[in-house]
């Protein structure tokens, strides 16, 4: 075999075996910031609400950052009606509806929405209100898993599902929860299922993580028991990468083991779980997808804490690398 072939099919080799991609930290929030809703649309990401801390102090936001996508400044875009933190939020490409949250002092009955350009409106007045709960949009029907009637009452937690027709405002219940009252479950759709990972349970006066794992079939109206978590966590991230794999990371472990940055592929078709490259800080923060980057921005990295972090890698790559001969 000749020198040249020789090196060419060692540096293919070492090419498929390097690593597919990295986290690169990109221009950092206007402030530290959790428990907001965010989104991308068009060429804008949004980041709305959240909270933070100021010498002791927990402070609920009512704000509108826009991160241009073309620039990659950010930019006070506008203000809420009312702070608004901890609120159930899921997207379609031209809308970012978030439902419910709470002000720090009352849980919130509106479902906004809020498009590209920035502006907020109000689409509906919600029977009850709810806070800590999960989102997911599937044809134009947004479904409500679980939740809470007061961010600082977690004895009030619910097992209540919805689902709520964003053209005509009408709501129907759906079975309960099957795994009880939760708070905090990492919930995203994909094709005519809504998916709910981990979260955490309220008993005995003591919050309990869980690590298991439901998907609901809207064609059968019937929720069906998936593959626990690999761990018990609460405030887990969840985002459809495509029709087929789901990206989980961060969230809250545990007082002895504090935040992670351990990540997984959820591959729905087999149902299981695979290693995915660890994300760039430990916290229970979010992802947003915007074209071929991925986000990873803000959150609680400590108790009584927030961070301005925000991290952005090729998706693909990120999916290719853990998929990759598996």
């Amino acid at each position: 075999m000749s020198t040249s072939k020789t090196l060419a099919i060692a540096l293919f080799a070492l090419i498929s075996t390097s690593p597919a991609a990295e986290w690169q930290s990109v221009a950092p929030l206007p402030g530290p910031n959790g428990g907001f809703v965010c989104g991308a649309l068009n060429d804008t990401l949004f980041v709305l609400g959240g909270t933070n801390w100021r010498n002791d102090t927990k402070h609920w936001l009512d704000g509108i950052q826009a991160r241009s996508l073309k620039t990659g400044e950010w930019k006070l875009a506008g203000k809420l009606p009312a702070p608004v933190a901890y609120a159930a939020s899921a997207q379609t490409k031209e809308t970012l509806y978030f439902m419910g949250g709470s002000d720090g002092s009352r849980t919130h009955q509106t479902l906004w929405e809020l498009n590209a350009r920035g502006q907020v409106k109000a689409r509906a007045q919600i029977a009850s209100a709810t806070v800590y709960g999960g989102a997911a949009i599937v044809n134009q029907v947004l479904y409500l898993v679980c939740g809470s009637k007061d961010a600082a009452d977690l004895s009030q937690l619910a097992d209540a599902c919805q689902a709520i027709d964003l053209k005509s405002g009408a709501v129907k219940s759906l079975p309960p929860f099957p795994g009880g009252k939760f708070t905090l479950p990492a919930v995203t759709a994909l094709g005519d299922r809504v998916f709910a990972f981990t979260g955490a349970t309220f008993a005995g006066g003591q919050v309990q993580n869980q690590s298991g794992a439901w998907a609901f079939s809207i064609r059968k109206g019937q929720w069906q028991r998936l593959r626990d978590y690999p761990f018990a966590v609460r405030g887990l991230a969840a985002i459809a990468l495509n029709e087929r794999y789901l990206l989980l990371g961060g969230g809250y472990k545990s007082d002895a083991e504090g935040f992670t940055n351990e990540a997984f592929i959820y591959d729905s078709t087999n149902d299981r779980y695979l290693p995915a490259r660890a994300l760039p800080y430990r916290a229970m923060a979010s992802f947003a997808l915007s074209g071929d980057h991925l986000f990873w921005l803000g959150g609680e990295d400590e108790k009584k804490h927030r961070t301005d972090r925000c991290y952005r890698i090729a998706w693909k790559a990120l999916l290719s690398e853990a998929t990759r001969e598996k």
